[in-house]
């Protein structure tokens, strides 16, 4: 081999390498959801609660588990790991790739906290690996008091 031969050789494995590392680099997932204009309105004497969201958009390929979305109640702004109380739950069902809700209002029952005042936190919780999971969060900017 000559020089040439052996330059051009050592070039194609130097750019095989770069290429194969930067294929294996870690770049952090895009949101399993997306989600537009939450609100909602807790009626403390009829124990009604309706949640509403302008748009829920699954952003991967595949389809979801069971997605419900769940009104969280806890003493502190949430934050992964907060304790506090479920306090009303609406399912969805399930989005296939690149689906969405949109203009979503669904009512339902009230679960009282203990007495008290509370940050209320929207969430969307899907069924995956069989358990649980938030998928997303939307923190209320007022909290709420139970009596």
């Amino acid at each position: 081999m000559n020089i040439r031969q052996i330059t051009c050789a050592l070039l194609c494995i130097f750019t095989t390498i770069v290429f194969a590392q930067n294929g294996n680099i870690d770049v952090a997932p895009k949101d399993r959801f997306s989600a537009e204009g939450a609100s909602w309105n807790i009626n403390g004497e009829t124990g009604n609660v309706r949640i509403q969201l302008r748009k829920l958009t699954f952003n991967h390929g595949g389809n979801t588990g069971t997605i419900k979305l769940v009104l969280f109640a806890s003493r502190t702004p949430f934050k992964p790991g907060a304790s506090g109380w479920p306090i009303a739950e609406s399912r969805l069902g399930q989005l296939n790739e690149r689906q969405f809700y949109s203009n979503l209002s669904k009512n339902a029952n009230l679960v009282r906290p203990p007495v008290g005042t509370y940050y209320v936190t929207l969430m969307v919780q899907e069924f995956y690996n069989g358990q649980w999971k938030i998928q997303r969060s939307m923190n209320g900017t007022k909290t709420t008091t139970f009596r």
